[in-house]
This record gives structure tokens, C-alpha cells and sequence, in this order.
């Protein structure tokens, strides 16, 4: 899983005037808002349907953080659960 997404990229990063979205690899990306709030998400697969989970708000939850939630959400998806699982 490759990693795009630097801690000042995703702090410098500015609200526009409609939501969108920064990768950082393997499914994790930054959903920045016109209020300004940034939220991570990691968008992935499962039954043929595409799914959006959530892992929070930055910087409560800080880059590093969101990456350690994204590996765990793979490695649940490595033995053919839904990362979503994990939420409950």
C-alpha cells in the first residue's frame, strides 16, 4: 500500500466551495468540506458493492492513525470479512 498523503498536505489543506477528496493509497482518503472539516474515510469493496467507512475526524485522528485503521480494515479484508465489522 503505497502511501501518497504528507501531515502538511493534509493540514494545509483548504475547504472549496463543494466537498473532495485527497488520497493517501489502499483505499484511505481526507474528505474535505466547505466548513472546513476534514474527515477520513476508506472507500473499498466487499460483495461486489462499493462501501464508504468512516475512521474520523483530523486532527482528532491524526494521518498515522487513519493509515493504522485502513491496515487493520485490509487485514480484515485479507480473510474475506467486511472491514465494516469492525464499527460494531
Amino acid at each position: 500500500m503505497q502511501n501518497c498523503l504528507s501531515d502538511t498536505q493534509v493540514q494545509d489543506a483548504q475547504p472549496q466551495s463543494s466537498p473532495y477528496e485527497l488520497p493517501d493509497g489502499g483505499g484511505l482518503y481526507l474528505r474535505v468540506l466547505p466548513s472546513g472539516q476534514k474527515c477520513w474515510w476508506y472507500r473499498y469493496f466487499f460483495d461486489r458493492e462499493e462501501k464508504d467507512m468512516p475512521f474520523g475526524q483530523y486532527p482528532a485522528v491524526s494521518l498515522s492513525r487513519a493509515r493504522e485503521r485502513c491496515a487493520s480494515a485490509w487485514k480484515v479484508r485479507e480473510t474475506g470479512g467486511d472491514p465494516a465489522t469492525l464499527l460494531t
